[in-house]
């Protein structure tokens, strides 16, 4: 990055800590997700997608920077868009869909198999923040004088508002975290196999894996010889099968303490966003703790 003093379009300009915005839009989205899985993902594990992200930044306005003239201000503010564009696309890509759905701008849309609305979705909205990047990029390189002096601190206000409300929510969370309880007693039927009964037990989680009539429905895709195969294995396959609950999280926390999760929706409420509790019941559940209990010894696989 440029040293202590840089000239502008013929102007010093002495760098100050509102130009320093491009790194502040680089660790908001980081923060903001983590804000929403502080309690499923520790603080350490954070510090490596904040490194790329700054790092990312970093060479970006390098590369900006040279590109406008050695203009710090120019480059600065055109990699705060990059980045803010860079980590709202999947989120504008939803908007853009819901957008044409209710408009009916785009008759054709809801015509399409998923994974084709979805590209299609996404190679519009892509084309669209290209063309913003574009023309901003053609502007700033219009502007023979400096950009106003207030461009700068609105960006890093903005950007520094963000940051700290997400540290914030982090903090609060992490200060109110609840102490880890004992795992839920197990449901009594742990009880009906035998201690002498000891097969090989194989728990396969294909997460997200859609029934056949799902799949024919809105990916076109015909499961019907798969499910076949399996039948004539001995298996026992279900055809309006579906999830007990909505999140991963909750199902396998039910499936592998063999109960449903009402005392734990009474322990923490059945309004509550936090996630820590039916976690630890996933890491010292019941079903582990029955076969390690009859000599087993399990591997796990992700």
């Amino acid at each position: 990055m440029p040293a202590d003093r840089v000239m502008t379009t013929g102007i010093r300009v002495t760098p100050k800590w509102f130009d320093l915005h491009p790194f502040l839009w680089a660790v908001q989205p980081i923060l903001f997700l983590y804000a929403r899985a502080y309690h499923e993902v520790a603080v350490v594990k954070v510090l490596a997608p904040l490194g790329l992200t700054l790092a990312g930044a970093a060479l970006t306005w390098a590369l900006a920077y040279f590109v406008f003239r050695r203009d710090l201000r120019k480059s600065a503010c055109f990699t705060s868009v990059l980045l803010v564009l860079f980590f709202s696309f999947g989120r504008a890509v939803d908007l853009a869909g819901r957008f044409f759905q209710a408009t009916g701008l785009w008759p054709n849309l809801n015509r399409m198999q998923l994974p084709t609305r979805t590209v299609s979705l996404q190679a519009a909205v892509l084309a669209a923040y290209l063309l913003l990047a574009c023309a901003l990029l053609v502007r700033l390189l219009a502007i023979r004088k400096p950009l106003s002096e207030r461009t700068a601190p609105l960006l890093a206000v903005t950007a520094a508002v963000l940051v700290l409300i997400s540290i914030g929510e982090i903090g609060v969370g992490l200060l109110s975290a609840r102490p880890k309880e004992a795992p839920l007693e197990p449901s009594p039927a742990a009880a009906s196999v035998g201690p002498d009964v000891s097969p090989d037990v194989y728990v396969i989680v294909v997460d997200g894996y859609a029934r056949s009539d799902v799949l024919r429905e809105y990916y076109g895709f015909d499961n019907s010889p798969f499910l076949s195969a399996l039948d004539e294995l001995g298996f026992s396959t279900l055809a309006k099968s579906s999830a007990n609950y909505a999140w991963t999280f909750l199902s396998l926390a039910s499936a592998l303490n063999m109960s449903s999760l009402d005392e734990l929706a009474t322990k923490i409420g059945s309004g509550s966003h936090d996630q820590r509790r039916a976690q630890d019941m996933i890491r010292d559940n019941a079903v582990l703790a029955f076969l390690k209990g009859r000599g087993y010894r399990t591997i796990q696989l992700a």
